[in-house]
């Protein structure tokens, strides 16, 4: 991987699933998008959580993640929101 990839795309373990930090070139901003892994077992909390996603979305608030969109693959879903800088919430 080149340095400029390396710059644009950071990738991030949770579990199974992986966050992605890339550069939106259009908004010119940085976006974190998160890969869920679709399985049986998790189908229910998938969802709950892609509701959850959805209704926070009509939310405004500076304590609130914005999430700008929700990809469904077969194999994944997508969230991409905005990207906060300055390590783990935990």
């Amino acid at each position: 991987m080149n340095s400029s990839a390396r710059e644009t795309s950071q990738r991030y373990r949770i579990g199974r699933n992986q966050v992605y930090k890339l550069y939106d070139e259009e908004a010119k901003r940085y976006i974190a998008i998160r890969r869920v892994v679709k399985s049986e077992s998790d189908m229910a909390d998938i969802l709950k959580e892609r509701k959850i996603n959805e209704e926070l979305q009509k939310v405004t608030s500076n304590n609130i993640l914005e999430l700008f969109e929700i990809i469904d693959t077969a194999e994944f879903v997508w969230y991409l929101t905005e990207y906060c800088s300055g390590g783990s919430l935990w």
